[in-house]
């Protein structure tokens, strides 16, 4: 792996320099991976038409999507431990391409699952090792890189959308991925002339017990997975389905809904380097303590909000904790565990919480069928509550 100095006058800088190309890399690899993914969702029932597959087959494949880049996340910040950064970025750019381009002529499901298969190992490897490749350039100001890299990932989120509607305006779904794959390219041949690193390939011994013992019986790394595995299952739950809430039970209109709904991903391209740079100069403890804050607040008033004015309101102040909280909480788990081993164990880290809140869709979908969405949010603000709790042990003890 490339070492760089602290008195490096090209590391730490935001705007110029390579921790700057490397940043502006990392930053378009994230909106775009996130631009194909979350282009799925929105023509899912099209596909499923065209397809001639069942519903419960197309959840299948969006499950396998999710698991794979959870399941990912370990070997991934692993390798990028053993190998370097550069090596497993260029994998994921090519898990990408492959999986985005068989999504591009998927005729059948067979084709279209191992399209997905491929883009979700590929989500999986990314994500360590461009946290560690920042976390390794920039010091003093590593949480406000990790939120304009999440801001770019908000921006995917928003631009997606837009690229589902475009190809179904066409009439080809297929038609989605072809921006994609073009933008993934040019990322490849970028990556390739910027970065330092040399291209390492041998055998790597993935031994997760030293990581496990850590995650395990370290309390103030324990208590970071809880937080976030908390707030992941939140996430996951509240963002699946908010417009369902505020159509059907807090009586706005599909449209207003649907704004509402966008502006989350919007709120948080403005958040999430706000929030980051707060971190840095303020502790970032401090700002994930905000942030659960923010969400707890939002929840309630989108669950006793009077006026639909005010239910948005508690949207956007939702989105704001929401949002906030990854940057901050990212850098405070790469400062906590040891610096040789970052790409592991926060790929550990990342396998845990997000397989957690892949459960939380579930719990709001099983609590809204059988009781209301209202009460399944005021559930997800109770998990929000302990998040709270859980921080201030933090922050007591730091």
């Amino acid at each position: 792996m490339t070492e760089f100095a602290r008195n490096d006058p090209e590391v730490d800088n935001l705007t110029s320099g390579y921790s700057g190309r490397i940043l502006l890399l990392i930053g378009f690899c994230s909106l775009t991976s996130n631009l194909g993914w979350l282009a799925l969702p929105p023509l899912l029932p099209t596909i499923t038409t065209d397809l001639g597959i069942t519903p419960i087959q197309a959840g299948i494949a969006m499950s396998l999507l999710t698991g794979l880049s959870a399941l990912w996340r370990s070997p991934g910040g692993r390798l990028a431990d053993r190998l370097n950064r550069k090596t497993v970025l260029a994998f994921s750019l090519v898990m990408w391409l492959a999986g985005f381009s068989v999504l591009s002529i998927a005729t059948n499901y067979p084709l279209f699952l191992l399209g997905v298969v491929l883009v979700g190992t590929g989500l999986g490897a990314f994500v360590p090792a461009a946290f560690a490749q920042l976390s390794d350039l920039f010091f003093s100001k590593q949480g406000r890189a990790f939120g304009v890299n999440n801001a770019a990932f908000n921006l995917g989120g928003i631009a997606a959308s837009g690229l589902a509607i475009a190809a179904l305006a066409i009439g080809a779904w297929r038609l989605a991925f072809l921006p994609v794959i073009v933008i993934l390219l040019a990322l490849a041949v970028l990556l390739h002339q910027w970065s330092r690193e040399e291209y390492v390939v041998e055998r790597v011994e993935l031994n997760l017990v030293p990581t496990v013992r850590r995650l395990v019986f370290d309390p103030r790394i324990r208590t970071l997975l809880i937080v976030a595995a908390l707030f992941s299952f939140v996430w996951n739950g509240a963002v699946t389905f908010l417009p369902t809430l505020l159509e059907v039970e807090r009586g706005l209109s599909a449209t207003i809904a649907g704004v509402a709904f966008g502006s989350l991903f919007l709120t948080g391209v403005v958040v999430t380097p706000l929030s980051g740079a707060i971190g840095d100069r303020f502790g970032n403890l401090r700002v994930v303590f905000g942030s659960v804050i923010a969400g707890i607040a939002g929840v309630g008033l989108l669950v006793v909000a009077p006026t639909p004015a005010l239910v948005v309101l508690g949207v956007v102040t939702f989105a704001v904790g929401i949002t906030g909280f990854w940057p901050v909480m990212t850098s405070y788990m790469m400062r906590a565990v040891p610096a040789g081993s970052k790409g592991g164990d926060y790929g550990a880290l990342g396998a845990v919480y997000m397989g957690v809140g892949s459960i939380g869709p579930t719990y709001v979908g099983v609590v809204g069928d059988q009781l209301t969405y209202t009460a399944a949010y005021v559930g997800l603000g109770g998990c929000l509550g302990l998040c709270l709790l859980l921080v201030g042990w933090l922050l007591v003890r730091a």
